[in-house]
């Protein structure tokens, strides 16, 4: 079962932890622990020290734990704790709530970590428990042991203690349809800095071949070509808004980095693009979609509709077409000049209409105001399905073909 956050504020501490662990043969897919196995299968020896590299750049995720009370339990929903060993001897990962990192060494099948440090923020009470209890059982594993992409430690005792999965890497076909946010740029000067607070750097990769996003101040797009660690992207166009002086300064240097990458490397939520000579040039996180705005109790404000002619138009200036549901089954709104009511049903994501009723006023200005109802009032009754992403509906028609765009009002 899923533990539920209760999101309360604890006190966050750093955890100085002599971690050590059983390292094991990893071999056709598996790892195994076992101090009676020699390592005659990593690079033709017998030593059991080869079996070191074993572990070195891989990327874990925790998904159970011995909470020491009701056995193993699921991390908190929505938490995050990541275990990642470096190819330098090196491991670092969030407990939940603060990162945290060590030094470790292999000699045979331990595993043992340096004093580890982390940094010292607070969070919710739940979460810091979970914390501390991750970092208390890390410091009791002796052994592991690991089957494709699940990975368990165990203390001394054999009992399990944690339980990971392996951390995914971003491919070519893994980026289509993707989002990322910038965190940090080379500035050129031989340093990776962070995006400017206030501003918001985007890279969203289609199906097609094309990126697009915002470099801070102006929306820019391009297309794209990947294929394994390669990454290249076209000429970028964008718009040609003026903004901060430091914002169109961080905004010219993305566009020319972009220009360079060659190559990209990424696991899980972390992206990185490189230059030619392997020089870290930007650094993203994938984006995280806002939550969704409940459909009932929502006042829904038409942006954009199909008028008939296979063409998606906006809402005329100076008019505002409204939707809202209760939840007793009924919808209200205005269409622009009269106000309509009708009764509605849902079923997952399946949406059909009543019949709709109105007023009966007329409306000459702006022009074009009662054509633009009436073709509204006509499209609610061919509706069949809707679909919310972040503070944005969108129903759709039998066909599945986007028929009204909504967004919900301030």
């Amino acid at each position: 079962m899923v533990k539920k956050n209760n999101r309360k504020t604890g006190r966050s501490f750093l955890m100085g932890t002599a971690l050590v662990l059983g390292i094991c043969l990893f071999s056709a897919g598996c790892l195994s622990a076992s101090p009676d196995t020699d390592g005659d299968a990593i690079n033709g020896t017998d030593n059991k020290t080869d079996r070191a590299p074993i572990l070195n750049g891989t990327n874990w995720q925790l998904t159970s734990y011995d909470n020491g009370t009701d056995g193993m339990v699921s991390v908190i929903e929505g938490s995050k704790i990541t275990l990642i060993f470096d190819d330098e001897g090196r491991i670092a990962g969030t407990a939940g709530i603060n990162r945290y990192f060590a030094s470790y060494e292999a000699n045979g099948d331990a595993l043992t970590f340096g004093v580890a440090g982390s940094t010292m923020m607070a969070g919710p009470e739940d979460l810091m428990t979970q914390e501390g209890t991750y970092l208390k059982l890390l410091n009791e594993t002796a052994t592991f042991s690991g089957v494709g992409d699940e990975l368990k430690l165990y203390d001394s005792d054999g009992k399990v203690l944690l339980v990971f999965e392996k951390i995914p890497p971003v491919t070519a076909e893994s980026l289509k349809g993707s989002e990322w946010v910038l965190t940090s740029y080379n500035n050129g000067n031989e340093a990776i800095v962070s995006v400017i607070a206030g501003t918001q750097i985007t890279l969203t990769f289609d199906e097609e071949g094309r990126i697009a996003g915002s470099a801070g101040v102006n929306r820019y797009f391009a297309s794209y070509e990947a294929d394994g660690d390669a990454l290249t992207f076209g000429v970028a166009g964008s718009t040609m808004m003026a903004g901060p002086e430091e914002a169109m300064i961080q905004e010219g240097i993305y566009l020319k980095l972009l220009n360079e990458t060659a190559t990209f490397s990424g696991v899980g939520d972390d992206l990185k693009l490189f230059d030619a000579d392997g020089t870290v040039l930007l650094v993203f996180k994938m984006a995280v979609p806002p939550a969704p705005e409940p459909l009932t109790g929502t006042t829904w404000e038409l942006t954009s509709y199909n008028n008939g002619n296979e063409a998606i138009v906006s809402v005329i200036a100076g008019t505002e077409i409204t939707l809202t549901f209760d939840e007793e089954g009924g919808i209200a709104g205005s269409a622009g000049c009269n106000n309509y009511f009708a009764s509605y049903e849902t079923d997952g994501n399946a949406l059909i209409f009543g019949m709709i009723g109105a007023t009966k006023m007329f409306c000459d200005e702006p022009e074009g105001t009662m054509a633009q109802e009436s073709t509204y009032l006509k499209l609610l009754n061919t509706a069949a399905g809707y679909q919310i992403e972040g503070d944005t509906l969108t129903v759709q028609d039998s066909s599945e073909k986007i028929i009204l765009t909504f967004t919900a009002a301030e």
